[in-house]
C-alpha cells in the first residue's frame, strides 16, 4: 500500500522517519461534529416503523397468549388502537449511538494508506496535486501487523465506509471514528494505521525499518529539485539501495495514471 508525503517531509524520510497526523487534524467533520442536525422528536410512526416496532411486541409474548392470537389479527386490533398504543412504542425505540467526543480523538495519530495509485483524484487529494512522492509500504511487516509498538497499542485496520455512525467506542475499538468514512468516498479504500500521540503537536514522527519501504514514486507534476534529491537518495544512501523508484505518468490509451521506472536514472 501507498502512503503521500510532500517536500517537507524529505528530510524525515532520509532518516527512515514517516509523519503521522494527529486524528483531529484530518478535520474530518463527522468527528468535530460543531453543528448536528439533530433528529426531531417523533411523535408518530409510519406505518412500516409500527408495524417493525409491534411485532417485537408480538414476538416476546408469552407462548401460551401467542398461541392463541395470530400477527395477522394482532396487528389489526393494535392498528385499531394506534393512538393508545404508539407512545410505548415510540419511547421503546433505541436512541442514536452518542456522537464521537472530539477531545478522546486528540489523543491519537494515524498514517493513511492507499491501494491504488492510478487514480487522479487520489493524487490530488492526497499527493499535493500531484507534486509529491507516494511511497510503497510492507504492510505484512510486523510495524503494520503488531498489536504494538515500542512498548504501546496500535491498530491498523482498512476504514469502514457506511453512511450510519459508528458505534460507540468499546475495549475492543476504542477509536471507531478514525476508521468510518461516508460511503461516497469508498473509491479511496482507505487503510490506516493508529497510534497515541506522544506529544500536544499535531503531527507525530516515528521510525520505519528501511526493509518496510519497497518504493518511491514520484507524482505527474514533482519538482525537478525533488526529482534530483530522491534519484541522489536512492542512488547513493545505502539504506535506499533497494528502492525502487518510479514517476508517475498519464497512460497513452486510458484515462488514468501509469507508473515508469526510473532505472535509468540510477
Amino acid at each position: 500500500m501507498y502512503t503521500f508525503i510532500s517536500s517537507k517531509d524529505m528530510a524525515g524520510l532520509k532518516n527512515l522517519r514517516l509523519k503521522f497526523q494527529s486524528v483531529l487534524s484530518l478535520n474530518d467533520p463527522f468527528i468535530a461534529n460543531k453543528k448536528v442536525h439533530r433528529s426531531y422528536q417523533e411523535t408518530t410512526l409510519s406505518e412500516s416503523e409500527f408495524e417493525q416496532a409491534l411485532i417485537k411486541v408480538y414476538d416476546n409474548l408469552d407462548p401460551h397468549i401467542k398461541s392463541m392470537v395470530t400477527w395477522e389479527y394482532y396487528l389489526d386490533q393494535a392498528k385499531q388502537n394506534k393512538k393508545k398504543i404508539e407512545p410505548s412504542l415510540i419511547a421503546a425505540k433505541a436512541p442514536p449511538s452518542p456522537l464521537p467526543d472530539a477531545s478522546q480523538y486528540a489523543k491519537v495519530c494515524c498514517l493513511r494508506l492507499f491501494p491504488n495509485l492510478q487514480l487522479d483524484t487520489i493524487w490530488e487529494r492526497h499527493g499535493e496535486n500531484h507534486t509529491g512522492l507516494a511511497i510503497e509500504l510492507d504492510t505484512e511487516h510486523e510495524y503494520f501487523t503488531g498489536s504494538r509498538y515500542d512498548a504501546l497499542p496500535q491498530i491498523f485496520q482498512a476504514v469502514q465506509y457506511d453512511d450510519l455512525r459508528p458505534p460507540f467506542p468499546s475495549k475492543q475499538m476504542p477509536f471507531p471514528a478514525a476508521f468510518s468514512r461516508p460511503e461516497h468516498a469508498a473509491y479511496e479504500k482507505e487503510s490506516r494505521l493508529l497510534r497515541l500521540l506522544q506529544s500536544p503537536d499535531q503531527s507525530e514522527v516515528f521510525k520505519i525499518p528501511k526493509a518496510v519501504i519497497k518504493a518511491i514514486y514520484l507524482g505527474l507534476n514533482c519538482p525537478t529539485a525533488l526529482t534530483e534529491e530522491v534519484v541522489q537518495l536512492v542512488k547513493l544512501d545505502l539504506q535506499f539501495r533497494h528502492v525502487k523508484l518510479k514517476q508517475m505518468a498519464v497512460s497513452e490509451t486510458h484515462l488514468r495514471l501509469q507508473p515508469l521506472d526510473l532505472a535509468d536514472y540510477l
